[in-house]
């Protein structure tokens, strides 16, 4: 553990009332009085306002239960779901690690402040979660990652979603804890089934035989949630309407004679990273080419 406040994206406190303010959080049990947050994604105020599915699980997980939990974390991003867990080793690092790999929206719920690396092993993992995504904890910075922290910190979680995953996970968990915080605030319950009597799946398939929704796809999500589904297929259809517009605006300003990224980011007023991800699109589709230099032009 280590504090790091003088790097990356400053850290800002938020309360009840304010822009950015959940509004998942308003009506649950002992709602937290204020948040801190940390990350790229604190510029967004619709970032804690979209979709949000919890996907949680057992620190010593199997690698089949991390590959499970990276594809969910993946494909819930990638189709337009905020990924919210708790940065843990295991489970938790692999939905974070699925959901920016596609470049998609991921927050982590700290049982510590946002200032406070822990846990060590993920260094990594936060680092890249910082540049795009989101830390949030009710701690405030400085305050250490204490065991009673994490239980409190999981009714945040929880509530912050429409529903949580448990993918593996013993009895009397962490992840028991979230499940049932989700239970209590109205969430909907799921969970990936494990093989009979394997001790990492001793959670999930009693929640399973306790009326947990089976869960092995995105499809099964949506399922669960058919009205949010046919929300965000909306979603998609407008962000790509939009997505398609920005890259007519790439063109007009290629053929105008911008030659560089450096000139359309100067030009647009966007992101270079932004830009970056579109002309790769539009190289693919054959629209336009990089000479030598990465000079752009026309095909």
């Amino acid at each position: 553990m280590a504090d790091d406040a003088h790097l990356g994206p400053a850290i800002r406190r938020i309360v009840p009332g304010d822009a950015a303010w959940p509004p998942a959080l308003e009506h649950i049990f002992a709602p937290p009085e204020e948040l801190w947050l940390r990350g790229g994604a604190t510029e967004d105020p619709d970032f804690l306002r979209r979709p949000a599915i919890g996907v949680v699980g057992a620190r010593d997980c199997t690698a089949q239960g991390a590959a499970v939990a990276h594809r969910l974390g993946r494909e819930l991003a990638g189709s337009g779901f905020l990924v919210v867990s708790g940065l843990a080793v295991g489970i938790d690092a692999a939905a974070h690690a699925g959901a920016l790999e596609v470049q998609g929206a991921t927050a982590a719920v700290l049982g510590s402040g946002p200032d406070q690396v822990y846990p060590w092993r993920n260094r990594s993992l936060r680092r890249r979660l910082l540049d795009t995504g989101m830390l949030l904890s009710e701690f405030p910075p400085g305050a250490p990652p204490r065991r009673h922290h994490f239980p409190q910190r999981n009714r945040i979680l929880s509530g912050l979603c429409v529903g949580v995953i448990v993918v593996e996970g013993r009895e009397h968990s962490g992840s028991g804890s979230t499940a049932r915080h989700a239970l209590e605030q109205g969430r909907e319950v799921m969970a990936v089934p494990s093989p009979p009597l394997h001790p990492r799946g001793a959670l999930p398939n009693r929640l399973l035989k306790e009326g947990a929704t089976l869960v092995e796809d995105l499809d099964d999500i949506i399922a669960a949630l058919p009205d949010l589904g046919a929300a965000l297929d909306q979603r998609r259809k407008t962000a790509s309407t939009r997505q398609e517009a920005h890259r007519g605006t790439l063109l007009e300003q290629i053929r105008e004679g911008a030659e560089t990224v450096d000139d359309l980011a100067r030009e647009s007023g966007r992101d270079v990273a932004d830009i970056q991800r579109e002309l790769f699109d539009l190289e693919l589709s054959g629209r336009v080419r990089r000479g030598p230099g990465g000079r752009l032009a026309m095909c």
